[in-house]
């Protein structure tokens, strides 16, 4: 369990605990030796200056019978995973008929393996609640009605090796699996240099509108202005002028990987 500020969701969680905790009689001490803590962290657990590991979570919905754990970790943990700016395009994401996905640097998000997901979180804080709620957010596309979905991919993003060769071989098979029933095309080398190398886009359609969601090394911009979202739509018909087919990118993709499939 990883040191972090405390947030609301973590602060709901810790009374949560303290007050199942006290309700069956045990002590800090008795819970953590349960759960092979110190009293310490169940005590940070309980302030929200924690944020529980999954495995711990999974613990007290059998150890006390009940889900409420699961659901507080589900709906709001996990969610306080994410920057503030990034958690409305989440609601976005889940509620888009269609989105279109231009990414510069590394695999969308969507269509990470967890192994890749977790290297590309390394170092950052609570590595683990962010591979769990990305692996989570990638459902939307595994349900029934779920949006359109279109990546087009700089080939510079799958020759970059995350993780080292094999969890990069891993991935592109996976990529290249996905590509079965999305649209993933690859922009090659040989393009050099075209628009959109200042960086990566997503645009959603929902409830018969476009909004646009631009990340940044800071925080992430939805953008909903006509302005904005004819710009981003005219970039995007543009950089797929420069993209390779769907199944000349899935060859691309199973060569970058080694495959004789």
């Amino acid at each position: 369990m990883a040191q972090r500020r405390r947030t609301p969701a973590t602060e709901y969680f810790g009374a949560e605990l303290r007050r199942t905790r006290e309700e069956a009689g045990m002590s800090r001490e008795e819970l953590g030796k349960l759960t092979g803590y110190v009293a310490g962290t169940i005590a940070q657990l309980e302030i929200g200056e924690r944020f529980p590991q999954e495995m711990f979570i999974a613990w007290l919905g059998e150890h006390f019978q009940t889900g409420r754990f699961e659901l507080i970790y589900h709906k709001l943990l996990r969610r306080d995973a994410y920057p503030e700016s990034f958690r409305p395009w989440i609601d976005i994401e889940q509620a888009a008929t269609a989105l279109r996905w231009f990414e510069l640097s590394h695999v969308p998000g969507l269509l990470q393996t967890e192994e890749y997901a977790r290297a590309i979180f390394k170092g950052r804080e609570d590595v683990e609640a962010k591979v769990a709620a990305r692996l989570e957010r990638q459902e939307v596309l595994r349900q029934d009605g779920s949006p359109e979905f279109v990546a087009v991919i700089d080939e510079s993003a799958l020759r970059r090796p995350v993780g080292g060769e094999q969890m990069m071989r891993e991935q592109l098979l996976a990529l290249a699996e996905a590509a079965e029933r999305w649209i993933i095309q690859v922009v090659p080398w040989e393009a050099r240099s075209y628009l959109c190398l200042d960086g990566p886009f997503v645009l959603a359609t929902l409830d018969g509108s476009e909004v646009v969601y631009l990340p940044t090394a800071q925080a992430g911009y939805i953008l909903d202005s006509h302005e904005a979202v004819t710009e981003i739509k005219w970039r995007w018909d543009a950089i797929r002028g420069e993209a390779l087919s769907r199944w000349q990118s899935k060859d691309l993709i199973l060569r970058l990987a080694g495959s004789d499939e």
